[in-house]
């Protein structure tokens, strides 16, 4: 009898031993997060199906939606009220998504991000899109927003008017540079909204693919970013970021015709877009292709 009972403790210590080895395997192969706060994967998706490591639960190679926060290493989560992040994915985060478009969406087939960052967030909270003396204020340069009688046969529609164009605004900088020669010499002084977005990846320690690419929005992108900035900012407030305020914001529009001085901006409390004086003061944000 004795030998009975040892017999049948022997095997049944071998059974439990193998039913949580086979639990913590199964688990080691699914997802978990370490003490840095990261998220382990294996969803690639693409070649070796091995464990990744990421800060976000969706991998670089899953497609972004709006209100998700990138990370540095290209992963991404998606807002939700409940949403808890540990200080490891708060230092990495470095963007939220407010444009996620198809092909034949307003801004056609990409991902934009806003900066956790904006001039709100800053002693200089305002900043002037060029100065008086500079090359850019007397002439007109960029043309990408052309305002046109309500016909129906125009490209999107804003109040009462049709907007065609480029409304992509990541060459405007460049546009300007090929008229004014020395503007990149001069930003600081003579293109103080630019100068900002110029270097907003090396003043918030960006790396990687993620210190290029920054660029001041066309308006057609910062009404995009106001149509979504509820969700936006409630991811950003999540990763301690910057909120977008109702308050004007410059895009890199000028005006032309009537306008020639002035550039466009959006302001974030109605989403409505106007012309300003280049010199004047107003809000700046960044934003970047993902």
């Amino acid at each position: 009898m004795k030998t009975l009972k040892k017999s049948l403790f022997v095997v049944l210590t071998v059974f439990l031993s193998f039913a949580f080895f086979s639990i913590f395997a199964a688990c080691s192969n699914d997802t978990k997060e370490d003490d840095k706060g990261t998220t382990v994967t294996n969803k690639e998706g693409q070649g070796d199906p091995g464990t990744k490591t990421y800060f976000g639960t969706r991998a670089p190679t899953e497609s972004k939606a709006v209100g998700d926060i990138v990370f540095s290493d290209g992963s991404a989560t998606p807002y939700s009220e409940g949403l808890v992040l540990t200080s490891a994915q708060k230092s990495a985060a470095v963007a939220v998504i407010f444009y996620a478009g198809s092909v034949r969406e307003i801004l056609g087939q990409k991902i934009l991000g806003v900066g956790l960052v904006n001039t709100q967030g800053e002693p200089n909270k305002t900043l002037a899109w060029a100065a008086t003396n500079t090359t850019e204020f007397t002439e007109i340069v960029i043309h990408t927003v052309i305002l046109q009688p309500t016909d129906g046969t125009a490209y999107y529609k804003v109040g009462n008017y049709y907007l065609v164009g480029d409304f992509d605004g990541s060459d405007n900088w460049t546009k300007i540079c090929e008229l004014d020669t020395s503007a990149n010499e001069s930003a600081v002084t003579n293109y103080p909204a630019f100068n900002w977005i110029n270097n907003y990846a090396a003043t918030n320690l960006l790396t990687g693919d993620n210190a290029s690419g920054w660029y001041l929005p066309s308006v057609i992108e910062l009404i995009m970013l106001y149509n979504n900035k509820t969700v936006v900012n409630n991811a950003l407030e999540k990763v301690g970021g910057t909120k977008m305020e109702n308050t004007k914001y410059w895009s890199s529009n000028d005006c032309g015709g009537y306008w020639g001085y002035d550039a466009e901006y959006v302001d974030f409390s109605d989403g409505k877009y106007n012309p300003d004086s280049r010199s004047s003061g107003l809000s700046v944000c960044a934003i970047r292709e993902f």
